[in-house]
């Protein structure tokens, strides 16, 4: 059950939900939880392997329900700019709503994890000299991390994972235009839009 995007002439919103990745990540948890309680024990070691497999599956249950029960907005674009939605568990400290007077471009980019995974993010390029956003991360640790993304810092400190819920990348980007003519869009080669 994913939460409804919509998208219209004047706006355009996603909100974390559930997907097909948060099921399965459940059903995992569950098994988890189960072996944890239903193997046989036969040593401490064991003992406390079996508790630990328990906890973390409880652990990703639980963070996995929250996050997606709480239908809370991941990104919108509406006259008032773009709102990057924070994640649910600090959504206050993290969600920063980007006017459109200091966005340049939107860039739907791709983080390769390894092999196998791949981060899809939604980054703004911002004017030069804007406001640090709040809640964003450290400049520091942006820097740190630009070597293995090829992105600037200042996209990484303006981006957000598409991760707990959906986003349909053409109505968004048809949204941008509608609403920022002037801001330059990028979509990066493998983003699935």
């Amino acid at each position: 059950m994913t939460l409804p995007m919509t998208a219209s002439t004047t706006s355009y919103e996603a909100r974390y939900g559930w997907r097909t990745r948060d099921v399965v990540t459940v059903l995992v948890s569950l098994a988890l939880v189960a072996f944890g309680v239903l193997a046989p024990a036969g040593s401490h070691v064991s003992l406390i392997l079996r508790l630990f497999i328990g906890v973390v599956g409880v652990f990703l249950i639980g963070m996995t329900a929250l996050i997606a029960f709480s239908g809370k907005v991941a990104l919108r674009a509406d006259e008032a700019g773009v709102l990057l939605g924070g994640s649910p568990l600090r959504y206050d400290a993290y969600t920063v709503l980007v006017p459109w007077s200091d966005i340049v471009g939107v860039e739907l980019w791709v983080q390769r994890v390894s092999l196998w995974k791949k981060l899809y993010w939604v980054g703004l390029h911002r004017v030069p000299g804007a406001p640090a956003l709040p809640g964003s991360g450290s400049p520091r640790a942006a820097k740190a991390s630009a070597w293995m993304t090829d992105k600037s810092p200042e996209l990484l400190l303006a981006s957000r994972s598409v991760s707990m819920w959906k986003l349909d990348g053409r109505a968004f980007l048809d949204t941008v235009q509608q609403l920022a003519p002037h801001v330059r869009i990028q979509v990066e080669d493998g983003f699935k839009l």
